[in-house]
């Protein structure tokens, strides 16, 4: 017993090691950008108005990402540390997605030319934390509309429920990923290619996010790439 114990302390400690290198080498590309860009507006006094205001967007850019990490960092980490601190309550799911479609999507939607498909019964109850929930849809939605590509689908589908369980489905008719990257799509930080979460913004955190989310309310999550193009995560959520 006291071998196991030894052994999942240091595998803790391993984990949380390893997410404070990988948030410090986060952490440090958007402050050395937002660095680079304030010493060039002060040591360059004679740059155009034009220049400046460039500058001053590509810095705020920058603090905007700043922000989404360490706010991201934050729910992750009290998702895993401090479950208790999160209210429960009865979340309808319909009336969530309803919501988060006509406030956060829909400029999204006409600029990438988006048709989002909800077919989720309007009676579909989750006995969880809204927030966290809430989550799972955006950060999923965000990945879709950052990789997926333009002119697509985004199909959500409560196909099945039992007892116990909801049964959802996110789907996209986009590009897809390759099959050798599905394992690895929900670590912290992960990268299909360098550039990829730095070029299109995000902290990087979104999709391990929407596994510790789904993880809370008692739920597993899964993605594979679908005969017919794009990507689905499957995932279930406790009723109560």
């Amino acid at each position: 017993m006291k071998d196991k114990d030894e052994h999942l302390i240091k595998r803790i400690a391993a984990e949380r090691a390893e997410m404070t290198d990988n948030i410090a080498h986060e952490l440090l590309t958007p402050v050395t950008s937002v660095r680079s860009y304030l010493e060039t507006l002060i040591e360059q006094e004679d740059l155009s108005l034009e220049k400046k205001q460039d500058f001053l967007q590509r810095a705020y850019r920058q603090i905007l990402r700043l922000t989404e990490i360490i706010q991201d960092t934050l729910l992750l980490s009290k998702a895993k540390n401090a479950p208790q601190q999160f209210h429960i309550e009865d979340v309808n799911i319909y009336d969530l997605l309803c919501e988060w479609i006509e406030t956060e999507v829909n400029e999204i939607i006409k600029e990438n030319g988006i048709t989002v498909n909800v077919l989720v019964d309007k009676e579909t109850t989750v006995r969880g934390n809204r927030t966290l929930i809430h989550s799972i849809f955006r950060n999923l939605g965000d990945n879709t509309a950052k990789y997926a590509g333009k002119n697509i689908t985004i199909s959500i589908h409560k196909y099945k429920e039992d007892k116990d369980f909801h049964y959802f489905s996110f789907a996209d008719n986009g590009v897809g990923i390759e099959d050798q990257f599905l394992d690895r799509i929900f670590d912290r930080f992960y990268r299909i290619n360098e550039g990829r979460t730095r070029d299109t913004g995000g902290s990087g955190l979104g999709l391990p996010i929407v596994k510790d989310a789904v993880a809370f309310h008692h739920g597993e999550i899964h993605v594979r790439n679908r005969a017919g193009g794009g990507l689905e995560f499957l995932f279930t959520l406790r009723k109560y």
